[in-house]
């Protein structure tokens, strides 16, 4: 019996950052032992197993043992470490958040001189044991913008078991439509989230998702408004203040001088 290749789940993670993450292989893809026997016969053993109902066949079992994720991610660690900017700090926290969902680790990069006014950016290589290809890649880009803003770049990669096609026919079934480039096919999905598949060898695919992330303008410090004057009511004249103090440019009179 061919075996059956599962589907391949192209997600976005929550906070509306792209996830890509093919789902294991159906149990069916695994090997299945040998089913042995149940019944003996009296006497000598016979060569080969007796008739009988076979044993089923176990799909594998994931492991129980819960991921746990570092608190805060890592790269928003490391940008707290170099004091970056508050809104590029909290911007590099919301795209890790969105993109670093499994066991991961990462290697950062900063200017030296003045890592606040240039390019932050976090790579992470990320372990998924449930699923073949196991191993991704995940990019988290920040930059401060002249108006003390921050802008981000979120890139993930991950090969996956299947082909393109296949890949593709599954999103077009949550809702993507298909955009050609070259040889290859961008994905659009419901949200406007573009993911790009790209044909690898021995008809495998490789999954690539782009986002861009816009970080809100800083808080303007105005000056407090004066207090309010009088309300004026129609048929009335409403009284200017006198300064306490003449302007600078008014003329005093002068006590004459004396004989």
């Amino acid at each position: 019996m061919r075996a059956r290749v599962g589907y391949l789940l192209l997600a976005l993670a929550a906070g509306g950052f792209g996830t890509i993450a093919p789902t294991p292989v159906l149990a069916q893809d695994q090997p299945t032992p040998n089913a042995a026997g149940k019944g003996k016969p009296a006497g000598k053993k016979p060569a080969k197993p007796a008739s009988g109902k076979p044993a089923q066949a176990k799909p594998p079992v994931a492991s129980s043992a819960p991921v746990v994720l570092p608190e805060p991610p890592l790269p928003t660690q490391q940008a707290r470490k170099l004091e970056l900017a508050r809104q590029c700090t909290d911007l590099v926290d919301q795209m890790s958040r969105g993109a670093l969902n499994s066991k991961y680790d990462v290697q950062s990069g900063w200017n030296r001189q003045d890592p606040k006014q240039h390019v932050f950016q976090s790579v992470a290589v990320i372990d998924r044991p449930e699923v073949t290809p196991a191993n991704g890649l995940a990019a988290i880009i920040a930059t401060p913008t002249p108006s003390g803003s921050c802008d981000g770049v979120t890139v993930q990669v991950f090969p996956l078991a299947s082909d393109c096609a296949t890949a593709q026919n599954y999103m077009r079934s949550t809702g993507a439509s298909p955009i050609p480039i070259l040889n290859t096919q961008i994905m659009i999905d419901r949200n406007g989230k573009r993911i790009f598949l790209l044909p690898g060898v021995n008809k495998t695919c490789i999954a690539v998702s782009v986002d861009s992330s816009f970080g809100p303008l800083p808080v303007a410090q105005t000056p407090p408004s004066p207090a309010p004057g009088p309300i004026p009511v129609p048929g009335t004249i409403v009284p200017h203040a006198t300064p306490a103090t003449p302007p600078s440019s008014e003329i005093l009179p002068t006590a004459p001088a004396p004989k």
